[in-house]
């Protein structure tokens, strides 16, 4: 955890609310068995002036959004690998 994940956090539920439907994500086979997937968002904020680009993962279950804690996963501004052909 570092400062600029804690101000995003801290405002969560906003983010939520407001943020840019990303993709699906299949569950991994380490997820617990009633993890039928992820829906996966995207949105920017300004943190210290700076725009940072931020990407949530809602856990869903078998018994609905959430139902196994954590259900939000939070990134900040981290970058993925490009696939390689």
């Amino acid at each position: 955890m570092n400062t600029v994940k804690a101000s995003v956090i801290k405002v969560l539920d906003v983010l939520v609310r407001n943020a840019a439907y990303n993709n699906w994500g299949n569950r991994k086979d380490t997820d617990p068995k009633n993890v039928v997937g992820f829906l996966n968002f995207k949105a920017s904020v300004y943190i210290n002036g700076k725009k940072e680009c931020v990407r949530i993962a809602v856990r869903m279950t078998k018994e609905g959004i959430g139902y196994v804690y954590p259900y939000y996963s939070v990134e900040v501004n981290k970058k993925r690998k490009q696939a390689t052909r």
